[in-house]
């Protein structure tokens, strides 16, 4: 994706901290301030994430297709062996996604 870019090893650290914060490769059951749709947040969203890969799949109009990407979404391995607590994760955000309405206008 970039061919000559690189990153100090400060610069690295920088970015994953901030990545951190957000949730990314925190366990699942960590609690943090408020979801996506306003309700208590009980999953980390981070891009690629069990709920992030629930919510995507029912905005798109997809069928439900249980999957996450531990290194973000379309990096790396594709996970579908999920842990309960992985499958609850991507439930909660395809439920939550259904429940706000929120789909894809495909402009037809």
């Amino acid at each position: 994706m970039y061919k000559n870019f690189s990153l100090t090893e400060q610069e690295r650290k920088e970015i994953l901290e901030m990545h951190g914060k957000h949730g990314y490769k925190k366990p699942l059951n960590e609690e943090s301030e408020t979801g996506r749709y306003g309700q208590e947040k009980k999953y980390p969203d981070w891009h690629g994430s069990p709920y992030d890969r629930g919510t995507a799949d029912s905005y798109y109009g997809r069928p439900r297709n249980p999957h996450y990407y531990p290194e973000g979404t379309y990096n790396g391995q594709e996970v579908t062996d999920l842990t309960s607590e992985e499958l609850e994760a991507y439930n909660a955000g395809y439920d939550d996604n259904e429940s706000s309405g929120v789909k894809k206008d495909w402009g037809e």
